[in-house]
C-alpha cells in the first residue's frame, strides 16, 4: 500500500525540502502541497470526494 502524503507548511523552503525528500526516498505519493491548514484541509476533502 502506497502512502498518500499532503505537505502543509507556511514556509516555501520547508515544503520544497519535504517534497524532495519524499520523491528521492520513494516513501509515498505526493498528493499535494498547501500553504496553510484551511487550504490543506480543502485539498484533502477534494481528494477524498473523487
Amino acid at each position: 500500500m502506497t502512502l498518500s502524503i499532503m505537505i502543509v507548511d507556511d514556509d516555501v523552503v520547508s515544503r520544497s525540502m519535504l517534497h524532495d525528500i519524499i520523491e528521492s526516498c520513494g516513501i509515498g505519493e505526493l498528493a499535494g502541497m498547501a500553504e496553510g491548514g484551511i487550504e490543506g484541509a480543502r485539498m484533502i476533502m477534494d481528494l477524498r470526494l473523487k
